[in-house]
């Protein structure tokens, strides 16, 4: 059987066309499947040695056949291949869950151009990712998980000097330029206020690397102070060239507000200095007559309107004294509101902003567990979350008489009906936690999956789906 075998691949391979791209095909589909699932989880990184092996005897079983080798030999390279890219998906998978902290570092220097921008450490990172994944791939755990976290912060360093590079440099060189040119010595209190500003805008993007609109605000005037330094050594620069008098620089000076005064046809002389030009400027923005006799005539209509309101006094007297009467049905209410802001205030206290965040929907107190977090699809609770867990538990028993719903939220990423099933199964996780460990009846405590279909972001950004894959706890505290 096996040389019938032989003679009809030799046949398919010596006549090529058609039957050798069955040959290929018959040979080599199961190995390209688990080729393309190893590159799809990018196993070339996370599982780099039985991804290369693989590769190789992929590469040698091609050749073989090309050059019509024996077929055992030919099905012997291909079943290396496939061993080795299986070894290669399991080791991926197991990686991409262990390392993902590692890798999402990996992703956002990428997307800042890190590689480019601040190549050395991102070379160093690559180096230690590449020890780490090797250390994984051959069992040193401990020893993978210590370099990944070094790797990390290599990662980390280097996305932080791309955003500095990509925010800051602009106006590093425009203060390089302009103390190049020495324009700290015609213009020394700007140039410091633009390089204090470059300071300060630099340490808050050491702090809010994310959050950055106050460094761009802080960028911007550093960048005005930079340019008006540059502006006044500039002008210093001309003057001394024209060789100009203090009488000239005197009349330059005075232009300005001559040439306001001369547009509005007003009066100003600088015989006593600047201030009596600058006075009469500003009484004409300020002080027209007309504009005078405007408010002159509002304080008179709001002094009859007073007089008016006067006269009403006794009705309202009248009025109040029906007020006191509904205080007491008022109070209540008072007293019932005071009750629920006291609840969400003490529930609210109980999450710090980054575990949770607390709010109400309608009677509802709603507990948003933003640190709460799964394993890409799985619904296990990781033990690190039982202690945000317990403040739940805390929660729900301020208030005796409730109903809660543990609600189950994803991205949209993926199928709608896995992405529901996922969402109840998490939701579900939860309320078997809370029910192990509050004596509450089960009928009061419900888990609702609700997948995709209530988002509360933007689904098409990284930090939108991160927002919309959550676990809400609403309270109900009338029921």
């Amino acid at each position: 059987m096996k040389f019938i075998w032989k003679l009809f691949f030799t046949f398919l391979i010596i006549h090529g066309g058609v039957f050798a791209q069955d040959a290929h095909e018959m040979l080599f589909s199961e190995v390209e499947q688990l080729y393309k699932q190893a590159n799809l989880l990018n196993a070339v990184i996370s599982a780099p040695e039985s991804y290369a092996n693989g590769l190789e005897e992929y590469g040698d079983a091609k050749q073989a056949l090309k050059d019509g080798d024996d077929l055992e030999d030919i099905k012997e390279k291909i079943t290396l291949s496939e061993n080795y890219f299986k070894r290669a998906v399991e080791v991926a998978e197991m990686a991409n869950e262990t390392f993902a902290d590692l890798f999402k570092a990996r992703s956002d220097c990428k997307s800042i151009a890190a590689d480019i921008e601040a190549k050395e450490d991102w070379v160093s990172a690559e180096e230690l990712l590449s020890t780490c994944m090797k250390d994984f791939e051959n069992g040193d755990i401990q020893d993978a998980k210590e370099t990944a976290n070094d790797a990390e912060k290599l990662y980390r360093k280097s996305e932080l000097t791309a955003i500095k590079g990509k925010y800051l440099g602009e106006v590093r060189e425009l203060i390089k330029k302009a103390g190049e040119n020495d324009i700290q010595e015609n213009a020394p209190v700007t140039f410091a206020k633009a390089q204090l500003l470059l300071q300060q805008a630099e340490s808050e993007l050491n702090d809010n690397r994310y959050d950055n609109e106050h460094a761009v605000r802080i960028i911007k005037q550093s960048k005005y102070e930079s340019k008006h330094a540059m502006y006044i050594d500039k002008l210093i620069r001309e003057m001394v060239e024209a060789e100009k008098s203090w009488e000239e620089l005197i009349l330059d000076s005075e232009k300005l507000l001559k040439t306001i005064s001369d547009k509005y046809s007003l009066e100003v002389g600088f015989e006593n200095g600047y201030e009596q030009a600058k006075e009469a400027v500003i009484a004409f923005v300020d002080g027209k007559e007309e504009s005078i006799i405007d408010q002159k005539n509002t304080i008179a209509f709001q002094k009859e309107k007073i007089k008016s309101l006067e006269t009403n006094i006794d009705s309202i007297n009248t009025y109040l004294a029906g007020v006191l009467e509904e205080k007491s049905a008022l109070q209540i209410k008072v007293d019932a509101f005071e009750k629920e802001k006291r609840e969400f205030r003490e529930v609210a206290e109980l999450f710090s902003l980054s575990e949770a965040e607390v709010f109400r929907d309608g009677k509802n107190v709603v507990i948003r567990l933003i640190s709460l977090v799964f394993d890409a699809g799985k619904s296990i609770i990781d033990p690190q979350y039982f202690a945000v867990l317990s403040k739940v538990q805390k929660a729900i028993e301020k208030f005796n008489q409730c109903t809660v719903s543990v609600e189950g939220h994803t991205d949209a990423q993926g199928s709608d009906d896995k992405n529901l099933d996922l969402s109840q199964e998490r939701a579900e996780a939860v309320r078997q936690y809370l029910l192990a460990n509050i004596d509450m009846n089960t009928t009061k405590l419900l888990a609702i999956g609700f997948g995709e279909t209530k988002p509360v972001a933007n689904n098409e950004t990284e930090d939108g789906r991160r927002k919309n894959r959550r676990i809400d706890i609403v309270i109900n505290p009338h029921n």
